[in-house]
C-alpha cells in the first residue's frame, strides 16, 4: 500500500496517524496498551470505526512508537 499523506496526530499514550492512501481512502492508526490498530475508510471517521489489530507487542504497557517502526510493522510505504 502506497501512502499519499500522514500527520502524525498523537505522540505517545497512544500514538497515532491519520493519512490517505494513494487509491483515496483514509487511515488511522493508533498504537496503544502494545497493540498497534489499523483502520480504513471513504472517511477518517469510517476508518476510526473500522479498525483491527495488526500487530501486538510483548509489553502491554507500551504506547509509544516511532513513525518509522509503525510503517514498517504495518507494510506502508511513502508513494
Amino acid at each position: 500500500m502506497f501512502l499519499e499523506e500522514l500527520k502524525r496526530t498523537c505522540f505517545a499514550c497512544p500514538s497515532q496517524w491519520e493519512g490517505k492512501l494513494a487509491d483515496g481512502l483514509r487511515i488511522y492508526v493508533s498504537y496503544r496498551c502494545g497493540t498497534l490498530r489499523l483502520g480504513y475508510g471513504r472517511t477518517i471517521d469510517k476508518a476510526i470505526q473500522n479498525n483491527f489489530t495488526v500487530w501486538t507487542s510483548k509489553d502491554r504497557l507500551a504506547g509509544a512508537m516511532t513513525t518509522q517502526s509503525m510503517l514498517k510493522i504495518i507494510g506502508l510505504h511513502r508513494a
